[in-house]
């Protein structure tokens, strides 16, 4: 027996491996006590069904049990978005979690959901991955503290009476704290010339492409998802400029182009070796836009070595055969794409032993975008808003993550001051 919130008692107990539970109308000890030995004597006594017993004239205390419905997810999340979600700032994000548990576990029942449940649930998705996708510790904390806050309220309401809710106090994933990598000159060096020197013995496109991202990347700081859906007409080559408006959502199941992570687009300036690169990639989609594939391998075989050999041999093979013909602004710069990126970046790390390093799992392809941003903070004049616009954040508080500073740092004036 145990004591309710609005003072009043509850017996759970099990006779002949049946359970019984039974809220009593009483705030008295004493009384409930008598209640629940009345209750289980007479259950012992005759195995009828508590309905049928009258519990020795004390009937008028037992409170009718409820009959739980099922009681799926997706029902407690319509419900919390009716009385809750809707009135927040934050009002996509909570059913978005209970969206991606339903991806998961599918609809189940919310009687279902037991700290076994959860605990392998926490198993699948921070281990052993769920279709081939780990999910990060922070992620998995959202989606529990969301089902955790719905359940509360599905009780404290009174809209559903749990026999046995899962306990979270111990489900929680411990977050490490790791200072984001940021790369020495000494190593974008080396990766440089990795990259480069691949190519140099493929001679293929894509390790060419490769090689072009790593280069532009390690200055403009992009999203990798952004990168990949560069196209020519984003380049403003008189004003020497980017825009970044689009990204490929990378973990899709299908290949889709959309806004960016902020749905915000950003204009970045372009010089030195980015513009020249950009210039070139630009040149070399002129080239395939103006030949056809046998044209392109009569001007391979006739031309001596150099670049435009390898631009006309690339084409002749076809791997210009997605560009946009009818419209030249519209043309992808690249034909990049996360698995391909992620491949390449993995057989770099290990070439140069990154991989070997106890944060080897830090080394990602966003070390760049971190990189990009620690040394833009050390110059005197950019600041943290001016660093937020730049990486497209929606707030400051992110910027200042990827340059390992925080806001008392700023208004003591170490690296960065607030214009």
């Amino acid at each position: 027996m145990f004591k309710l919130k609005d003072g009043r008692f509850k017996s759970d107990f099990h006779i002949n491996g049946k359970r019984y539970q039974r809220t009593w109308n009483t705030t008295d000890i004493d009384v409930a006590k008598k209640c629940e030995k009345d209750l289980k004597v007479s259950l012992q006594a005759a195995l009828l069904t508590p309905a049928q017993l009258g519990f020795n004239g004390l009937d008028w205390l037992l409170e009718t049990p409820k009959e739980n419905k099922p009681f799926l997810l997706s029902e407690a999340k319509d419900y919390m978005v009716e009385r809750v979600w809707q009135f927040l700032e934050d009002n996509k994000n909570p059913p978005s979690r209970i969206n991606t548990l339903i991806k998961i576990m599918g609809d189940i029942d919310i009687s279902l959901i037991t700290d076994e449940v959860l605990l392998n649930l926490k198993r699948r998705m921070l281990i052993l991955g769920i279709n081939g996708k780990r999910y990060k510790e922070k992620t998995f904390n959202h989606i529990m503290g969301t089902l955790k806050s719905t359940l509360d309220m599905l009780e404290s309401t009174g809209a559903y009476e749990f026999a046995n809710k899962p306990n979270f106090k111990k489900l929680f994933a411990s977050i490490r704290e790791t200072k984001r990598v940021c790369f020495t000159d000494e190593e974008i060096d080396s990766i440089a010339r990795y990259f480069k020197g691949v190519f140099e013995k493929t001679q293929t496109l894509a390790d060419k492409e490769m090689y072009e991202y790593f280069v532009i990347n390690s200055n403009l700081g992009l999203r990798p998802s952004e990168y990949y859906e560069l196209r020519v007409g984003d380049i403003d080559f008189d004003n020497a400029t980017i825009t970044i408006s689009r990204a490929l959502k990378t973990h899709s199941t299908t290949m889709k182009v959309g806004v960016t992570k902020n749905a915000s687009s950003r204009t970045l300036p372009l010089g030195g070796i980015t513009l020249e690169f950009l210039r070139n990639i630009c040149d070399r989609i002129k080239i395939a836009l103006s030949l056809e594939k046998s044209e392109a391998m009569q001007l391979y075989l006739d031309e001596p070595e150099g670049s435009l050999k390898e631009v006309y041999y690339w084409v002749a093979r076809g791997k210009y055969k997605g560009l946009d013909k009818s419209n030249y602004q519209n043309c992808k710069l690249n034909n990049l794409n996360h698995m391909m990126c992620e491949a390449r970046w993995k057989q770099m790390s290990k070439a140069l032993g990154f991989d070997k390093r106890s944060n080897a799992k830090e080394y990602t392809q966003y070390a760049i975008r971190h990189t990009v941003a620690s040394r833009l903070v050390s110059l005197k004049k950019f600041s943290a808003h001016r660093l937020m616009q730049y990486l497209g954040h929606k707030n400051i508080q992110t910027s200042l993550k990827y340059v390992h500073l925080n806001t008392e740092d700023i208004r003591d004036g170490i690296g960065v001051g607030i214009c």
